[in-house]
């Protein structure tokens, strides 16, 4: 497992061996989401405790700057195609996180729960696709309450290595 974390430079390294797998039949019966456990082999004392401290930063974070979100936003500009019934519009990022997006789009009602496909065209991420699910839109009307402009938030699912990476350096590079 290679693990990408905020303010750290390198990712972090581990090796294991997967002991729990929950597939898709698995988490409807369940309710759990689909994914595996991994028992980590060979973790060192220090790296053991890093990685506490590094847990430890994720809650403290997360209760003090995310509120309710599981990674923090950040506000951009990048060109999109938002794929959508087979229908291709036209629209831009302008919030993004590691976990979804908000996306400017104009006269596209999409539902909640939708899924679409979203094509980045910014520099460093141009022709990255990625499914997506819509979480919420807004209205004009609703958009212009919160500051913004007519759109849909959206929950990535499936997210390339380079889409993840691509993200993780707007956060990197940001100036404190």
């Amino acid at each position: 497992l290679r693990l990408f974390i905020q303010n750290i430079k390198e990712p972090i390294e581990l090796y294991g061996r997967v002991v729990r797998v929950v597939n898709e039949e698995t988490a409807r019966k369940t309710g759990e989401k689909v994914g595996f456990a991994v028992h980590i082999e060979n973790l060192s004392d220090e790296l053991k405790n890093e990685l506490l401290k590094i847990s430890r930063g994720f809650l403290e974070r997360k209760l003090k700057i995310h509120g309710r979100r599981r990674s923090p936003r950040r506000r951009v500009d990048i060109p999109v195609e938002v794929i959508y019934k087979e229908r291709v519009f036209q629209g831009k990022a302008t919030e993004i996180s590691l976990y979804g997006a908000y996306i400017a789009l104009e006269g596209v009602m999409v539902e909640e729960g939708e899924e679409i496909s979203v094509v980045f065209r910014g520099e460093g991420c141009d022709g990255e696709r990625v499914k997506a699910k819509v979480v919420y839109y807004f209205s004009p009307k609703r958009a212009s309450t919160y500051g913004k402009e007519e759109g849909i938030g959206v929950e990535f699912k499936d997210i390339s290595e380079t889409l993840y990476l691509f993200i993780y350096s707007l956060f990197e590079n940001e100036k404190p």
